[in-house]
């Protein structure tokens, strides 16, 4: 009986010892925390990204997409979190197995990974303990997530930043809707490549991309049409003689620009009549027995005649603009001292100006909150999770039982090899 208990006794010491050398060797040993995320976007599979350029995985852990990350997770970023991090790409058994078999036969053959792994070394002096740095990896693809859609909407800022840029009080009236005509033809531009991205989309309001440019192109014509009605009415200037010094400063310059079509419509002119000299004739015969003579031209002669056209157009358009300055100049020249009626039509103007420049702000906000959600809904399914952050670490857990085992045997065996020795002597 006594020699069961002797034995019961020495297992359980054994377990004991082999379950406290085993849990340090465990817990001592390296731990890295580790996540993974696929890449589900149209070009991923050609090594592209969303606007066609080349894709490099190790930007999923750049500086910039590391500060969002830590932001979603709440926790303080520090560039020492940079080098503490890396990314591996995924390849499945199949692809390794093909890419071999290929090379062996001598085939190029290119694959390009959209399954990647992304880990921290606990080790690593980054400033985070173990569950800040399992926090953070487990909002790694939310983080990563937002820098996506961020980076890949177009055009990589908001357009009411981009419009809000010009400032009405330094122009003069008569130049007031020229500003607002390149607005709208940045707005319209911006809006052509949201319509042809996808001209089916509908927000969560019910605003399409059509519809906001079709109902912007309607208000601002008639708004546009009402200030330069008054503007032309009364003759609104801030400063007469500024704007006749600015007038005659555009005449010199496109006097300029017509005597330089001039000159190139001459050059060109004389340029015809020599190939006109050298054309040539080819006889050709025909069906019934006789022949016909075509007189042929250089294959440049088209070429030369159509610039030559189009320099004779830029001499009638120069001209045109050059007669309308020049009736503006006389009609600011006759202006008297400002009247009442003056005054009360440059106050309405600043007042449609403002209203206008407010509905450009309120459509630009629009467009960016439907494109947000327009961009948001195309990329919601781009980043996939395909493994929660989990901790990794150097050696595995059936590594580690088997050590176990053979540790408590080893003490096992001791304890009894100590035992019998003892019971001899007794």
């Amino acid at each position: 009986m006594k020699s069961r208990n002797k034995v019961s006794t020495n297992l359980i010491i054994s377990l004991i010892i082999a379950l406290v050398i085993t849990s340090l060797y465990y817990y001592t040993r390296d731990v890295k925390i580790s996540t993974i995320i696929s890449l589900q976007f149209d070009g991923i599979e050609k090594g592209l990204n969303p606007d066609d350029t080349r894709f490099d995985y190790k930007n999923i852990v750049s500086e910039d997409v590391l500060k969002l990350v830590a932001k979603e997770a709440n926790i303080k970023y520090t560039k020492e979190l940079l080098s503490s991090i890396e990314i591996k790409e995924v390849l499945p058994s199949n692809i390794v197995r093909t890419i071999k078999s290929r090379r062996i036969d001598g085939d190029n053959y290119t694959y390009y990974p959209n399954e990647f792994i992304v880990s921290i070394d606990t080790k690593s002096k980054n400033g985070l303990t173990k569950e800040e740095d399992l926090k953070f990896l487990s909002k790694f693809k939310e983080g990563y997530e937002k820098y996506f859609i961020d980076k890949y909407s177009y055009p990589f800022i908001g357009l009411s930043n981009m419009v809000s840029y010009f400032d009405y009080s330094k122009y003069d009236y008569p130049e007031l809707t020229k500003i607002f005509k390149s607005e709208f033809n940045m707005i319209s531009s911006y809006l052509d490549v949201l319509i042809n991205d996808n001209k089916d989309f509908v927000s969560d309001k019910g605003y399409t991309f059509k519809d906001i440019k079709e109902t912007i192109n309607i208000s601002k014509d008639l708004d546009m049409d009402r200030i330069d009605s008054l503007v032309n009415r009364y003759e609104l200037t801030n400063d007469v003689d500024i704007l006749i010094l600015k007038y005659k400063y555009m005449i010199s310059r496109y006097e300029l620009e017509k005597n330089k079509s001039i000159s190139e419509y001459s050059s060109l002119d004389n340029l015809i009549s020599i190939i006109k000299n050298n054309e040539h004739s080819v006889v050709i015969p025909s069906s019934l027995g006789n022949s016909i003579t075509i007189n042929k031209l250089d294959d440049t002669y088209d070429t030369v005649a159509s610039e030559a056209t189009g320099s004779k157009l830029n001499v009638g358009k120069q001209e045109e603009k050059i007669k309308y300055l020049q009736s503006e100049i006389e009609k600011l020249s006759k202006l008297k001292s400002e009247t009442k009626e003056t005054k009360e039509a440059k106050a309405e103007v600043d007042k449609m100006v403002k209203e206008l420049n407010q509905k450009i702000l309120n459509w630009t906000d629009l467009i960016d909150e439907v494109s947000l959600e327009y961009f948001s809904d195309k990329y919601s399914n781009s980043i996939e999770l395909v493994e929660e952050a989990w901790i990794n670490r150097a050696v595995s857990t059936l590594r580690v039982g088997v050590l176990g085992i053979l540790i408590m045997i080893m003490i096992f065996s001791f304890l009894r090899v100590i035992s019998y020795k003892f019971k001899n002597r007794m």
